[in-house]
């Protein structure tokens, strides 16, 4: 196709499984070249038009006389071009489309980070990948969903039963976030070293931000300054951030909470959910168990917000006629949404961040109600954090998205393998609404996993408004955040049950607990209705 430079190898069915048979190919085509052919760095993610300027650069400098020229076409690799002619070539090689679009036009889409005025820095990801082996991403989890016992008990837990291997876990974490600061620590330094001799930053140490959890770096610089950065061949991608958007009575006994709570007793005692939102106002229904523990936005505490408010509600809040799922569970507020502008708004290394804070701090769960753009095929680094905190222990409950109903139009991290998808029915869960997103995913996974209440339009769900009042949550429409919502709450109530079941058994038991509607779409309805 015409633009076949500009798409993915997975795009073309080059999956990672494949990528042994296309590097022997591309040695056969180019002998003499094995070597540096070895050294290209390929995943299901990379730019065929990357590969192609590689050797294109390589026939310009002369290093082989018997490869084919390649020739590039359509827009991407024009401005690839032009990036390389200005940069050089590693940053041209490695810099995604987004970031290689928006060097040659300066003009960023509404979807990517507002760029400063000139001569400022810019706020760049680098993508890494580390020489040594990271613990165990979600596929291969198999470990049991510890409790921290300091926060369990702070919380007044009187009946949750301590998981034995708290400090396992902790270990584990800790192993994992050192061996990503000591293998990146020189790449970090050369960034750093480049801002500060171009004096481009007055505080030289703001020049980069470390996410281990998604094996990247924010670098604050100039472009310029990644040129020489960029060679270094443990930087797989450099790329622009994207910005995060935020995507309840009646909905309880839809999902059989208050039935299940009479029968088994429990209540989401001494269990902790993140909920990573808007700013969660200080509710009376909340009464002392909403803690604010960091803020990732440019905005200060003390604009909460209606979206945030209602999530946190729907999960834990006490009392009639609105009570949340779980209420007694703790809430910790991580702030990743701003109240007052959407350019306030943190982006998709931030939430990453925000996830890997909530799986430092001792979350059981964590609740995302929140979308990174569209979803792909699992391999952008917020679906790898997502993977990665997973395998650690952590439950994401993610929404699905307010795209539908038009098919493969989920939220990013939705394409994860370490995440619970929810997707949204009316308040009395009877049918998926037209708002919720729908699978597959890029690479042809069915989600959502399965549906709660969210609403409709003229039937909003109810809960914790701002003011200490209750009634209709969040903005003025229905969504899969509220669903999420609803799930997270659940989730709560079997982790309070059994501390120690991994997160891909309780997955699996709330998709075992769904009903199916009729005539059953699994893209669009998962599993069905979840109801306990």
């Amino acid at each position: 196709p015409a633009n076949l430079f500009d798409q993915r190898f997975s795009g073309v069915g080059i999956t990672a499984s494949k990528l042994g048979a296309f590097r022997a190919s591309l040695s056969a085509l180019l002998p003499g070249r094995a070597a540096e052919i070895s050294a290209l760095v390929l995943t299901a993610r990379t730019v065929i038009g990357d590969v192609a300027a590689s050797i294109e650069d390589a026939i310009a400098r002369g290093e082989t006389s018997s490869a084919p020229l390649v020739m590039t076409k359509g827009a991407i690799a024009e401005a690839r071009r032009k990036c390389r002619d200005q940069y050089g070539s590693h940053l041209a090689a490695k810099a995604s489309d987004a970031l290689v679009a928006t060097l040659g036009s300066r003009v960023a889409s509404t979807e990517e980070a507002l760029l400063p005025a000139a001569g400022t820095p810019w706020s760049m990801i680098v993508e890494c990948a580390s020489d040594t082996p990271k613990g165990v991403g979600a596929s291969a989890s198999q470990r049991p969903l510890l409790v921290d016992a300091a926060a369990a008990l702070s919380a007044g837990s009187d009946r949750l039963r301590l998981g034995s291997h708290y400090l396992e876990r902790h270990t584990r974490i800790t192993a994992d976030r050192d061996r990503f600061h000591r293998d990146m620590a020189s790449i970090v330094v050369e960034i750093e070293r480049q801002a500060g001799r171009a004096r481009t930053l007055a505080d030289v140490s703001a020049a980069t931000e470390m996410c281990w959890l998604s094996g990247a770096i924010r670098a604050r610089a100039l472009p310029g300054l990644l040129a020489e950065v960029a060679a270094d061949r443990r930087i797989t991608l450099v790329d622009l951030p994207r910005s995060l958007r935020a995507e309840m009575d009646v909905c309880g006994p839809a999902v059989g909470a208050p039935a299940f709570r009479t029968a088994t007793g429990l209540t989401g005692n001494g269990v902790i959910v993140a909920v990573i939102d808007t700013e969660v106002a200080l509710h009376p229904a909340l009464d002392g168990r909403i803690i604010r523990k960091h803020n990732f936005t440019s905005e200060p505490w003390g604009f909460p917000s209606p979206h945030g408010t209602g999530v946190a509600g729907i999960i834990g809040a006490r009392g009639k006629p609105f009570g949340g799922i779980a209420p007694d569970v703790t809430l910790w507020n991580y702030k990743v949404l701003a109240t007052s502008a959407p350019s306030a708004n943190s982006d998709d290394f931030t939430g990453s961040l925000a996830i890997q804070q909530a799986l430092e701090d001792g979350a059981h769960i964590a609740n995302c109600s929140w979308g990174a753009g569209p979803a792909g095929d699992g391999s952008s680094r917020e679906a790898r954090a997502c993977n990665l905190a997973w395998g650690h222990g952590l439950v994401i409950v993610k929404s699905a998205g307010n795209l539908g109903p038009g098919a493969a139009s989920l939220t990013s991290p939705a394409d994860a393998e370490g995440v619970l998808v929810v997707g949204g029915t009316d308040r009395r869960g009877l049918s998926v609404q037209p708002y919720s997103s729908r699978g597959p995913t890029r690479d042809g996974r069915v989600r959502p996993h399965l549906v709660a209440p969210g609403g409709s339009i003229g039937d909003r769900v109810h809960g914790c408004q701002l003011g200490g009042t209750l009634g209709l949550v969040g903005f003025s429409q229905p969504g899969t955040s509220y669903s999420a919502a609803i799930v997270s709450g659940l989730a709560a109530l079997l982790v309070e049950q059994d501390p120690e079941r991994q997160p891909d058994q309780l997955r699996n038991t709330l998709i075992g607990a769904c009903k199916p509607f009729g005539n059953p779409n699994r893209n669009r309805d998962g599993a069905g209705l979840v109801t306990l």
